[in-house]
């Protein structure tokens, strides 16, 4: 039974991995410290980096440093209770308009991550030109 029961769980981790590497959107999770736990890889071809760069990294860092105070300060208000359960901020990188959605994920342990959901907004950018 214990073997079944494993191959199940494995079974279900490898349907919701696939899953997360089909859709459009960028997804990242972060840990509490807004480091990069895990990238798909829209966020990857999205932030236009290579992910051993960005496991580890601070989120901040994966964008333009014209970016980075913005996104930390989102981060921070998140950790200190004061942005609500989620916030939404758009960001022009590297050639790019993204909507970034960044929502607080409470851990089993009391610890905090947060994933990151990246939309490719750029198409925007043409009809706004004129």
């Amino acid at each position: 039974v214990p073997r079944r029961i494993v191959s199940e769980l494995m079974s279900h981790k490898f349907h919701y991995e696939r899953l997360l590497e089909r859709v459009r959107e960028g997804i990242v999770e972060t840990d509490e410290a807004g480091r990069i736990v895990y990238a798909n890889q829209a966020a990857i071809l999205l932030l236009g980096r290579d992910e051993l760069e960005l496991i580890g990294a601070q989120f901040g860092e994966a964008l333009e440093p014209k970016n980075r105070r913005r996104v930390e300060q989102l981060l921070d208000s998140l950790v200190r209770g004061e942005a609500g359960p989620s916030k939404t901020l758009l960001v022009s990188n590297r050639e790019k308009v993204l909507r970034l959605h960044v929502d607080p994920v409470p851990g089993v342990s009391g610890t905090l991550s947060y994933v990151i959901v990246l939309e490719d907004l750029s198409f925007l950018k043409s009809i706004l030109e004129f």
